[in-house]
């Protein structure tokens, strides 16, 4: 993705070392102001309306604290970055917003959302430490939000972390009586699994599925062999301009991957030509499909359908190569256009607090992966099976660029495999060509 094989280097750019996370006044600001000037912070939330109700209730206690209200709008997901863009220089944008760790990027560049850094100076007592609310979420997650400004000077973070979603095997368990030890150990057993078994035929049960066009899901196979999105310095710094698929680690993925859509050995492929995750899911929904990757949204669901579902982190290769599960992550960041900048980021800290992000965690139905893992007690892991496991994943997982040059690498991605698939090009040939044409269009971006 945009590390060095093996570390992760946004850690480098030291969370606690970031302005706002040394102290921010709680409280001390708006003490004694009259009701009819009781100020007010606008919140955009691209949340389900149970989580927008909790996150109304954590404004109300808020505002029993502090005095300052807080009112919660519901936003869509795909229209917040358009209306925050068209409202906040007019004055009519929220103070605080959710966001996606992958908006980052381009938000800070549009100059729409603000550093979380202020002049604390002024302030009276009851500080609270952001860092403390921070230390315990995995350094990786918490660097997600943090923009260099593409060329390493001036970094902060521009957001914080409340939930994270990546993925894992999701299995069948009773096609699959144990999870495999080992990727080659998972083969093994999907090829056995792999059948027909009405005799028509055409293979009608499936023993692994995955999309292989789909760099999110098909990513851990990439980075177990070396291979990454884009590089990145010790800074912090994406180097656009080097991908890291049109290298030996990347070709050697994708023809790992060619290989489970291939027949071997007089078995059936795999992985059949054409697979998309509606019909992986459909076909493990009709227990036509023991193991998948995937994310545990759906779980509830299979469940209801009567399927033992088990969970768990995509093995390691056998010779002790593991590949990092990609995430994208929620959070929360200040409008770079608010005047009331100092409330806002008090309430951030308020909302960060552990009792705030239990009662969110509750509201979501205990399915949301927080970023802070001490909100869960042994209880919810009790109720979950697949909670500690997903916990475990998220701490491990990579975010995907913030950059908003890595939207671009979806696509281009797909089509230089579909093209391999094909049989229209080799790997090497189409990964190259993939990079290069990529090269060319982030710089023309950039410009």
């Amino acid at each position: 993705m945009y590390f060095v094989h093996g570390t992760t280097k946004r850690g480098a750019v030291s969370i606690i070392a970031i302005p706002l996370l040394l102290s921010l006044a709680l409280f001390g600001s708006c003490r004694g102001t009259p009701e009819a000037e009781t100020p007010t912070l606008t919140f955009w939330v691209t949340m389900s309306s149970e989580e927008a109700k909790a996150v109304r209730l954590i404004g109300k206690r808020f505002t029993e604290k502090s005095g300052i209200k807080v009112d919660v709008r519901e936003i869509g997901i795909f229209e917040i970055t358009t209306k925050l863009e068209l409202a906040a220089p007019a004055g009519k944008g929220p103070d605080v917003l959710s966001i996606t760790h992958t908006s980052v990027g381009a938000l800070a560049l549009m100059k729409l959302i603000a550093p979380m850094a202020m002049d604390i100076a002024s302030l009276d007592a009851d500080i609270i430490d952001m860092s403390a609310s921070l230390k315990d979420c995995p350094e990786s997650l918490v660097s997600a939000f943090t923009w260099s400004g593409g060329d390493g000077r001036n970094a902060g973070l521009y957001g914080v972390p409340l939930t994270v979603e990546s993925y894992g095997l999701v299995i069948n368990m009773e096609m699959v009586k144990s999870a495999p030890d080992t990727v080659e150990e998972l083969i093994e057993t999907a090829t056995n699994l792999t059948r027909d078994t009405d005799g028509d035929g055409k293979v009608d049960t499936y023993g692994f599925l995955t999309d292989p066009t789909n760099l999110y899901f098909t990513f851990p196979f990439y980075d177990a062999n070396g291979a990454y999105i884009f590089a990145e310095d010790t800074a912090g710094v994406y180097d656009t301009g080097n991908l890291g698929f049109c290298t030996e680690g990347g070709i050697s993925a994708l023809m790992f991957m060619k290989g489970l859509t291939k027949i071997q050995g007089g078995a059936p492929p795999l992985i059949p030509k054409g697979i998309t995750y509606p019909i992986i899911s459909d076909l493990f929904s009709r227990g036509k499909a023991a193991a998948m990757i995937h994310g545990t949204y759906l779980i509830p669901y299979y469940r209801s359908l009567g399927i033992d579902v088990g969970y768990h982190p995509i093995p390691p290769f056998a010779d002790g190569r593991r590949g990092r599960p990609l995430s994208t992550l929620m959070g929360v960041a200040v409008s770079a256009y608010s005047n009331k900048k100092e409330d806002a980021l008090t309430f951030v800290a308020f909302l960060l607090r552990p009792e705030n992000l239990r009662t969110y965690f509750e509201a979501s139905g205990g399915v949301r992966v927080m970023a802070n893992p001490l909100v869960y007690t042994d209880e919810d892991y009790k109720r979950e099976p697949t909670l500690k496991t997903s916990v475990k994943i998220a701490g491990d997982s990579l975010p995907f660029p913030n950059d908003p040059a890595g939207e671009l690498v979806w696509d281009a991605f797909a089509d230089g495999v579909n093209l391999t698939l094909e049989g229209k090009s080799t790997p090497k040939d189409a990964l190259c060509t993939m990079e290069e044409r990529l090269k060319t269009v982030i710089s023309e971006m950039k410009r």
